[in-house]
């Protein structure tokens, strides 16, 4: 078994549903949490968390990601070059700030944007930027500009193949 150490920090966006707010609150393996009283939108509560968070890397995902045994250890292996900034399991090129294709998940492949329900980036390349652009708010684009900035401030997103991860697509 391979792994590494972590801290689980969730932030609910929106208290209304009382049974899964007292989930969180009472779940041994949730280090940190935020229960927000509203929905901030997702570049806002993604935010929260990363300042809450000590690490060195963040791994951000939603709540309806499934992720098998190994998968954040592989995304980190590759993470972990000089010029890498983020990382995921499925990627697309884009052509003028439009997407022309995703990319097969066979081999290590360098994307122009990481999908956003899970990938993992550094620390120091996400405080580069400042995090996650809340002009995005509620929802819609914000994992594609997360990318692109990653892109300009000089690093590279790679997509990371054959991880057990699976997006269940739960609205």
């Amino acid at each position: 078994n391979v792994f590494c150490p972590y801290e689980l920090i969730v932030v609910c966006n929106g208290d209304e549903n009382t049974e899964f707010v007292n989930f969180i609150k009472d779940h041994k393996s949730v280090d940190k949490y935020a229960i927000l009283s509203t929905n901030v939108g997702i570049s806002r509560g993604m935010n929260i968390g990363a300042e809450m968070a000590e690490g060195e890397f963040l791994c951000i995902c939603n709540d309806d990601v499934e992720i098998g045994p190994g998968s954040i250890e592989e995304m980190l292996k590759v993470l972990k070059a000089k010029n890498v900034g983020q990382v995921g399991p499925e990627g697309a090129m884009w052509h003028r700030r439009k997407p022309i294709k995703n990319v097969p998940k066979d081999i290590v492949r360098e994307v122009d944007a990481i999908a956003g329900y899970i990938f993992i980036i550094k620390r120091i390349v996400f405080d580069i930027f400042g995090g996650l652009d809340t002009n995005y708010t509620p929802a819609f684009v914000e994992d594609i500009d997360i990318s692109f900035s990653v892109r300009d401030a000089g690093y590279k997103c790679l997509t990371v193949p054959n991880i057990d991860v699976n997006h269940h697509h739960i609205s």
